[in-house]
């Protein structure tokens, strides 16, 4: 799909066609709308369709038309109720003309630009209008890494009343999620020092952005790298606290069967076709039933004592 924008008085309106200052926003483009903007801008095609490759990697080149920004985006994905997190490409060509937002699927930071939700924006000053891109993608970052901590410690709250495996398998792809977000923007980082050497001579504002973008980027790899270190120590938790419980449940099932054992034992040797003590006293099993009774009691009192039990 292909949409066309411009700003006006800081807001960003639908615009008609592809004109000067305008931003074209293609998201699961066809392979016409794809050649068409290239046309259009006088930019290459592959260029265009460089973020359509889900493997392709974050890089920032100066074409000779304009300029090639190449970033993850992150975004969330709801499955029977849980929710992972992982990354896809997202390309920005700024060329003389016009600038060009590439990805395959609806991003959220994009949206608010194109919904008309962001103020202050303009196209006049197309370098500023991706910065707030980039921050809009920082802070998008952060966003879902406080729902990974939250998540998790929802989960870690249960261990005390339960652990089951759909909890080890969502720490898991927590964990991969924060993974896939750490790869990222150490990626992006190297994109944005790029872009700072490239920016050395732009205006101060457009600076001071580019390092506020710098900083929240940093900041959100800071945030996924300990978020990652306390997943894995709560998976590492409850995998100790369920080998604990079953543990716990092996030792109680050893002595409850240590107990029942001695019954056994004595009844089967008053089952054998042998003279044996108190064999024709009338209250043979009176006597027999209370020594059970001691010998059992005496062993769980032991086994207690030995915190077996």
């Amino acid at each position: 799909m292909m949409r066309s924008f411009r700003t006006s008085n800081g807001r960003v309106v639908p615009a008609d066609d592809i004109s000067d200052n305008v931003w074209v926003r293609l998201t699961q483009p066809t392979v016409d709308e794809i050649s068409l903007v290239a046309k259009t801008l006088n930019v290459d095609v592959t260029d265009v369709s460089a973020s359509l490759d889900r493997d392709e990697g974050s890089r920032f080149e100066v074409l000779d038309n304009g300029i090639l920004l190449l970033v993850d985006i992150p975004y969330e994905n709801i499955v029977e109720g849980i929710s992972t997190y992982d990354t896809i490409p997202l390309a920005i060509i700024n060329s003389s003309k016009a600038i060009v937002t590439v990805c395959q699927m609806e991003s959220y930071t994009i949206g608010k630009f194109s919904d008309n939700s962001m103020s202050n924006v303009t196209l006049d000053d197309r370098i500023n209008f991706i910065l707030k891109i980039l921050y809009g993608i920082s802070l998008q970052y952060q966003q879902y890494l406080r729902k990974i901590s939250a998540r998790c410690k929802e989960i870690e709250a249960k261990i005390n009343h339960s652990t089951e495996n759909t909890d080890i398998i969502e720490l898991h792809q927590l964990e991969l999620s924060s993974v896939y977000f750490i790869t990222s923007l150490r990626a992006c980082n190297v994109v944005l020092d790029k872009m700072n050497r490239y920016m050395e001579k732009s205006n101060k504002a457009d600076l001071d952005l580019l390092y506020d973008v710098i900083i929240e980027n940093e900041q959100a790899i800071e945030m996924a790298t300990v978020y990652r270190e306390v997943i894995d120590s709560a998976r590492e938790l409850f995998v100790a606290v369920m080998n604990n419980k079953l543990n716990s449940v092996m030792k109680w099932l050893t002595s409850i069967t240590v107990i029942l054992s001695i019954p056994m034992i004595i009844s089967g040797i008053y089952g054998m076709n042998v003279i044996l003590p108190l064999m024709y006293d009338k209250f043979a099993f009176i006597y027999v039933m209370i020594f059970l009774i001691l010998v059992c009691t005496i062993g769980v009192l032991v086994l207690k004592r030995k915190k077996l039990l």
